[in-house]
């Protein structure tokens, strides 16, 4: 196990995720310190009964918040700065992200986190799909038959579910942060690479 203990609680289907997991990634790159990384990923549900053709994505949020429309542009052009290309033109629908969380809690990877984060947001693809998820496996070395095993037992998405609704947090991303002597977290909200290092530094650090 790593000297330095990561858990990250997040939705494929949140932006601020993949913005505040880019951040992330690239402050322990900054610290030199990805070999000591002991990674955990916990399951959130944004849309929790999104059904299994996926949700209008600008509907849904019509209704909840107005027009998405400015909110898209936001993002995109923060996620630029932080050198991702989030693309809302691409994107049509909100999928369940069910089926994702149950591959990632059954191979728990950085990797494929990040690779279902991009499939979504950069390429707008519909994650939910089988398909897309035995793609996206095969690359952390996964067949085709491993994958539907994993994804499709009845268990583990109700696990899955059961998980992202006993989260005790308020708002997504929220990472937690561990060390030697102390305790971080969780940390609601996509921070900055700099608050990413000082909160690292600070959990690794023997004065802690």
């Amino acid at each position: 196990m790593g000297s330095l203990r990561i858990s990250l609680i997040s939705d494929f289907m949140c932006p601020w995720c993949y913005i505040g997991l880019t951040r992330l990634e690239r402050a322990v790159q900054q610290l030199g310190v990805a070999a000591e990384v002991d990674w955990t990923f916990r399951p959130f549900l944004l849309e929790p009964k999104t059904p299994a053709e996926g949700l209008d994505l600008r509907d849904n949020l019509r209704r909840k918040y107005g027009d998405p429309e400015p909110l898209f542009r936001r993002v995109e052009q923060v996620a630029a700065q932080d050198g991702l290309a989030i693309d809302f033109a691409k994107i049509r629908k909100g999928y369940s992200s069910v089926r994702a969380h149950t591959l990632v809690a059954e191979r728990p990877s950085l990797s494929l986190v990040t690779a279902v984060f991009k499939a979504y947001f950069s390429e707008g693809r519909d994650i939910s799909s089988m398909d897309v998820l035995i793609e996206l496996a095969a690359r952390s070395g996964l067949s085709r038959e491993e994958t539907i095993q994993l994804i499709e037992q009845p268990e583990a998405q109700q696990a899955i579910r059961q998980q992202a609704a006993a989260a005790n947090v308020r708002a997504v991303p929220a990472l937690s942060f561990g060390g030697p002597a102390l305790e971080v977290g969780p940390i609601s909200g996509a921070l900055s690479v700099a608050e990413y290092c000082a909160l690292i530094e600070r959990v690794l650090s023997k004065e802690a």
